[in-house]
């Protein structure tokens, strides 16, 4: 197979922002790197938001909606332009949630780093 177009190289989400009624936004590498914010990307999202339509966050995280708030928080992204986050570690929630429906009991066991586990203390350190 052979491919003749190149993708369109663009400048920003406002060469393309008009088409569309909503956006959904990856987390990691667009919002922040895990120490830093990066503000143009936030404030493009609430340009659009304003201008377009809702912003729906997205995250591969296994944290809550809340936790990654809380690292909002600490590295300096702004809450004021999206409407919802969505993590893996909801959709895991709400998976659990489901298979646990009409009382059955569930026996879990939780892999990975205390930051990202809702049921114990968070490390400020990490």
């Amino acid at each position: 197979m052979t491919i003749t177009a190149s993708p369109p190289i663009l400048s920003g989400l406002s060469d393309i922002a008009a088409d569309y009624d909503a956006a959904i936004c990856d987390v990691w590498g667009v919002l922040h790197n895990g120490r830093d914010a990066f503000r143009p990307a936030a404030e493009a999202m609430r340009r659009f938001r304003a201008q377009r339509g809702p912003v729906v966050l997205l995250s591969n995280a296994p944290r809550l909606a809340d936790g990654v708030e809380y690292q909002f928080e600490r590295i300096g992204v702004p809450f004021d332009f999206y409407d919802a986050i969505v993590t893996g570690g909801e959709a895991a929630r709400a998976d659990l949630v489901a298979r646990t429906a009409g009382g059955k009991v569930m026996k879990l066991f939780y892999l990975g780093p205390p930051r990202d586990n809702p049921c114990s203390p968070v490390s400020t350190s990490s």
